[in-house]
């Protein structure tokens, strides 16, 4: 078979590989950490695409309930503070 036969290989070096299996691996153990309200509501709109709206509709929440749980899930995922749970809606 030639050379030109051959398809190249657009696939990332193994380090590349490497290093994107560690951050998804690093990513998922700090999801563990993150309550599970909060953690469902930013999975539901980081992942699966829903819009805040759709995110409040899907889990019977206002839609400033799904705002606070997205800013205090994403806090959690970065090590900071979250803010106090008083006055959310649910």
């Amino acid at each position: 078979r030639d050379l030109d036969d051959r398809l190249p290989d657009d696939s990332p070096p193994a380090v590349e590989r490497a290093g994107h299996a560690l951050r998804l691996a690093a990513v998922r153990r700090r999801l563990t950490g993150v309550a599970p309200g909060d953690r469902r509501a930013l999975l539901l709109h980081a992942v699966r695409g829903l819009s805040y709206g759709e995110v409040a509709g899907h889990l019977g929440i206002t839609l400033a309930a799904v705002k606070s749980r997205i800013f205090r899930a994403r806090a959690a995922l970065l090590g900071r503070p979250a803010p106090s749970r008083s006055g959310e809606s649910s």
